[in-house]
């Protein structure tokens, strides 16, 4: 199943698409690839379940990746308990 990467917030007139990607996981790689480069906030979409199936937010260069369940999956600053 293909996911859309976009820059902006989910369900706001900023989000942008970027592109589109095979598979879940490959989606997360790629917008956290894209995050680390170009800091800012990220979404991956999913046109089956028609919501945000993840998110990240570098803005402040310190990444917080979020996945469907809504909470943190962790950042490579923090440690996980």
């Amino acid at each position: 199943m293909k996911y859309g990467i976009f820059s902006g917030s989910y369900l706001k007139e900023d989000a942008t698409w970027l592109e589109s990607v095979e598979g879940l996981d490959a989606a997360c790689d790629r917008m956290k690839k894209i995050a680390n480069e170009h800091p800012g906030k990220y979404f991956i979409f999913s046109s089956d379940k028609r919501k945000a199936v993840g998110s990240i937010d570098t803005t402040d260069q310190s990444p917080s990746i979020t996945k469907e369940s809504g909470e943190p999956q962790g950042s490579p600053n923090s440690e996980n308990p």
